[in-house]
C-alpha cells in the first residue's frame, strides 16, 4: 500500500500536465465535495469513488455523479497512460482520498465537526419539540422548556442555535458549567456550518423555506456565531470571570453583534462594566447598530 501511494502521485502529476480541462473540473468541484464528505452526505470508498449517503439532496447527488464520472474518466486516461489496470489507479487514487478525508474531520484549529443532518421522519417532531421549548422558554418556564430542547438536540445535534438555547436554559437555572459547554458546542458548530460548500449546507436548511435555502442559513450564521460569544461573555461576567467576559465580548462585536441597548443594559454583564477595555467594545457594538439601522432602511 505504501508503495501505490507513493506512485500515485506521479501518475497524477503526468496525468495533470495532459488533460488540463478535465483536471480543472475535478479542482472546481473539490470544494463541494469535500463539503459533502464532512457533512457526513458523501463518502469516499475503497473503488475510488463517492458513494451518496442516504437520504442525501438532489443537488447533493448531482455533484456526487459528476464527480465520478470524472473520476472514471481520468483513472481511464492514466491507466492507458502508465500501462495500469483501472482498477489497480482507482484503488491508489482512494488509498490518497480516504487519507485526506480522514484529515477533514478533525480541523486545524477549532476541532468542530458537521454530523449528518436530521433524517426527513423526524423533521417534523425536531420543529415540534423546538416551538414547545420555545413557547415555554418566554414564559420563563426554563426547566419545562429545556426538557423539550434536548430531545431536539438528539434528534439533529447541528440545528443552529438549539445549543444555544440549551444553554441559555441552564444559564437561567444556574447550571454553568452545563450551558458553557452547550455555548462552546454551538460555536463550534456554528464554525463548521460556515466553512460548508453550500450543496453540502442546504442539507442543513431544510427547517427554511424558499428556494436557496443554504443561502438563507449562510446569512443565519454571523448573527449566530454574534449571539453565542455574547452568551458566553454572559455566563463568565456573571461568574466574575472578567479577562474571559471581555474576550468573548470582543468576538462577539467583531462578529457584528449589534445589541447596543443590550450590551449597556445587561444585568449579566454588570461585573465587566467597569473595565476600560468595555468601552471601547461598546464603541464597536454601536458602530455596528448604526449598520445595521442603515441597511434595514435601505
Amino acid at each position: 500500500m505504501r508503495i501505490a501511494i507513493a506512485l500515485l502521485l506521479p501518475l497524477f502529476a503526468a496525468w495533470a500536465q495532459s488533460d488540463d480541462d478535465l483536471k480543472m473540473k475535478i479542482q472546481d468541484r473539490a470544494p463541494a465535495v469535500k463539503g459533502l464528505i464532512v457533512a457526513g452526505s458523501a463518502r469516499e470508498t475503497e473503488a475510488g469513488y463517492l458513494e451518496s449517503a442516504g437520504g442525501t439532496a438532489p443537488d447533493a447527488r448531482q455533484i456526487v455523479d459528476e464527480e465520478n464520472a470524472d473520476r472514471r474518466l481520468a483513472f481511464e486516461r492514466i491507466a492507458k497512460a502508465s500501462n495500469l489496470a483501472l482498477e489497480q489507479v482507482a484503488t491508489m487514487f482512494a488509498a490518497r482520498a480516504k487519507l485526506a478525508a480522514a484529515k477533514w474531520h478533525d480541523p486545524p484549529g477549532n476541532g468542530a465537526t458537521c454530523g449528518a443532518p436530521a433524517k426527513d421522519a423526524d423533521v417534523a417532531r425536531l420543529l415540534v419539540y423546538v416551538k414547545q421549548g420555545m413557547n415555554l422558554a418566554r414564559a420563563e418556564k426554563f426547566e419545562e422548556a429545556l426538557a423539550e430542547f434536548k430531545p431536539a438536540l438528539e434528534i439533529d445535534r447541528n440545528f443552529l442555535s438549539l445549543n444555544q438555547n440549551i444553554g441559555s436554559m441552564r444559564m437561567k437555572l444556574k447550571q454553568y458549567k452545563e450551558a458553557l459547554e452547550s455555548f462552546e458546542a454551538e460555536s463550534k458548530l456554528v464554525e463548521c456550518l460556515a466553512g460548508l460548500a453550500p450543496a453540502a449546507l442546504g442539507q442543513y436548511a431544510y427547517f427554511i423555506e424558499g428556494a436557496d435555502r443554504a443561502k438563507a442559513l449562510a446569512e443565519q450564521i454571523p448573527k449566530a456565531r454574534a449571539e453565542v460569544h455574547y452568551n458566553i461573555a454572559s455566563l463568565h461576567s456573571v461568574r466574575k470571570n472578567n479577562d474571559a467576559a471581555i474576550e468573548a465580548l470582543r468576538k462577539s462585536a467583531k462578529a457584528g453583534f449589534a445589541g447596543a441597548k443590550l450590551l449597556a443594559e445587561d444585568p449579566d454583564l454588570a461585573f465587566v462594566r467597569t473595565d476600560p477595555a468595555f468601552r471601547e467594545i461598546a464603541a464597536e457594538v454601536q458602530k455596528n447598530s448604526v449598520l445595521k439601522d442603515r441597511d434595514n432602511k435601505r
